[in-house]
């Protein structure tokens, strides 16, 4: 049986420019909200919308449910957008490894819906400069001084199998040049 195949993510700047920066050293997370096109295999995300009240600690972050709920469906009225599925960041982990960007069994995978997608974004002040680029597997890694960011896209599959999505974001490929 073929394994099935995992779409691509397309992030706009807006959905780049996602807040991991702003709650680093604690976890952040936050909602995606963009279009999904099944036909084309891809999610188009437009959007990176942190839940401000979330419960933030270093090593985990978890939402006011009901206040999530309430902002994900006031959002979905305002915008003709989809949550499309959520970003979460691991601060302080080497970005170099692919482990940064994994999901964790007792939650991450727990939270992600079918047919959605999770970003996980690796980010540590190392004060390295890399450039941006894509990696072999489909994740985006680089810095804006002082820190590196990897992100990894994750797509929940029908059969609840985890498959890294393809990146695809122009701006960050321009940035620092």
């Amino acid at each position: 049986m073929p394994r099935p195949i995992s779409p691509k993510v397309w992030l706009s700047e807006n959905a780049f420019v996602s807040a991991s920066v702003e709650a680093f050293k604690d976890e952040t997370l936050g909602v995606l909200l963009g279009l999904r096109e099944p036909k084309r295999k891809r999610f188009l995300v437009q959007y990176a919308v942190v839940y401000q009240t979330a419960e933030r600690l270093r090593d985990k972050v978890r939402p006011d449910l009901k206040r999530a709920d309430r902002l994900n469906e006031f959002l979905e009225d305002v915008t003709y957008l989809d949550v499309v599925g959520y970003f979460h960041s691991h601060p302080e982990l080497p970005v170099e490894k692919p482990a940064s960007c994994q999901l964790t069994d007792r939650y991450n995978k727990r939270s992600i819906s079918q047919g959605d997608i999770e970003i996980v974004t690796a980010i540590d002040e190392d004060h390295k400069e890399r450039d941006w680029h894509h990696l072999s597997k489909g994740s985006l890694i680089g810095s804006v001084f002082p820190y590196s960011l990897r992100m990894t896209a994750w797509f929940k599959t029908e059969e609840d199998v985890f498959k890294i999505s393809k990146i695809h974001c122009p701006f960050a490929l321009g940035l620092g040049r």
